[in-house]
């Protein structure tokens, strides 16, 4: 997971066990980051489960943002099916959708999946459920709470609108 923070331009890079120390290096260093802060980045991330990497301004920022969001599957990790995708992003109640994927956040903890490992979702008037293919019970990770019936109803445009369909509770 990363994301561009505030107006001190930094990006934050989450640590994930999907992607290897490597590959992790390899994207920081092709983004032209010094070798000397690439080593310490990768460190933090691996140790530490996150790193902030300031950058001298926006544009730099973004453009270290989009090169590790589009950066694609870690070929040295058998299991990177879950990649930091992201060029255009909407917030919808606590889910951010991304192009490729959507990201549900609780607190601390984020799920990202990719659309296409979805099979649909249930909808109650307090939460929507999104449900994984080959999944017999649903994750709770994956439960999106809203705020209100027009938040919901927009979070659930954006889920048909992805070609998921509404399954029975």
């Amino acid at each position: 997971m990363t994301h561009v923070d505030g107006p001190d331009c930094r990006v934050v890079i989450y640590d994930s066990p999907q992607h290897t120390w490597g590959y992790v290096q390899q994207l920081l260093s092709s983004a032209g980051l010094p070798p000397e802060q690439v080593e310490d980045v990768v460190h933090r991330i691996h140790f530490g489960g996150r790193a902030e990497v300031p950058m001298p301004d926006l544009d730099r920022a973004q453009a270290l943002f989009d090169r590790l969001i589009g950066a694609g599957p870690d070929r040295e990790h058998p299991a990177s099916d879950v990649v930091l995708y992201a060029l255009r992003l909407q917030r919808v109640g606590g889910a951010l959708v991304h192009e490729h994927a959507i990201e549900v956040r609780k607190g601390l903890s984020r799920a990202l999946v990719r659309w296409e490992r979805l099979r649909g979702f249930r909808d109650t008037s307090d939460y929507v459920q999104l449900l994984r293919k080959g999944d017999r019970v649903p994750e709770p990770a994956l439960t999106i709470t809203t705020r209100d019936d027009r938040e919901r109803a927009r979070l659930l445009d954006v889920l048909i609108e992805r070609g998921l369909r509404r399954e029975e509770p």
